[in-house]
């Protein structure tokens, strides 16, 4: 009976342990921020390199809630990574729970009045982080600082406040084919490591190329 109630609360202790080594709480309180910052300062004015005309902060979140919460998909325990029974498992976990976290901001750019559809390119951004960090690892945030640019140039936030279907689907289709490259590359990565024919690449310098 003892070791019944107790598998609940090792299963329990195991998911923090995962939760905090994948920084996804680290994750979860920068969506909250990006939340905070939405809802009290999203009409505020912002200027940035580049262009002419102001924009608003709540137009820049969909971006700057990729940079933030992105940094959970960079597999910064390569060593631990190698001793999972299915590779395929902890990328595809990794990935769902960023998106997870990045719910509470969707649900704050809907009530800033956009529509769900228009929302979704939040979605749409972290599968964009997915297939940066898959190729860029720790630096999979540079790609970003362009894009912040474009995204505030198209100026979309009109079209957000009244987005149809279209949006949903393309956001949608960008999240599952950068989710797909990112789980395909690190399921590769580990793959290549476990089953490497030189001893010597196996036994750590293939381990380097899974290294942040």
């Amino acid at each position: 009976m003892p070791r019944a109630e107790g598998w609940p609360a090792e299963r329990l202790r195991t998911a923090r342990a995962v939760v905090g080594c994948w920084g996804l709480g680290a994750a979860l309180v920068a969506s909250l921020a990006l939340c905070v910052v939405g809802s009290l300062a999203g009409d505020v004015y912002v200027e940035l390199p580049f262009l002419r005309n102001k924009t608003v902060v709540l137009h820049l979140i969909p971006v700057l809630s990729a940079m933030a919460l992105g940094f959970g998909l960079v597999d910064r325990t390569p060593g631990l990574t190698l001793l999972a029974p299915v590779p395929l498992r902890l990328p595809l976990l990794r990935l769902a729970g960023t998106v997870v976290v990045a719910l509470p901001v969707l649900g704050t750019l809907v009530g800033a009045g956009w529509t769900v559809a228009g929302a979704s390119v939040v979605l749409g951004m972290l599968g964009l982080a997915a297939l940066s960090a898959a190729l860029l690892r720790l630096w999979y945030w540079v790609p970003f600082f362009g894009l912040v640019v474009g995204w505030a140039q198209a100026r979309p936030p009109a079209a957000a406040a009244t987005a149809g279907p279209g949006w949903l689907l393309l956001s949608l289709g960008v999240l599952a084919a950068g989710g797909a490259a990112y789980v395909l590359v690190e399921t590769w990565r580990v793959r290549r490591v476990i089953h490497g024919d030189d001893a010597r690449t196996r036994g750590g310098r293939d381990l380097d190329t899974m290294r942040p």
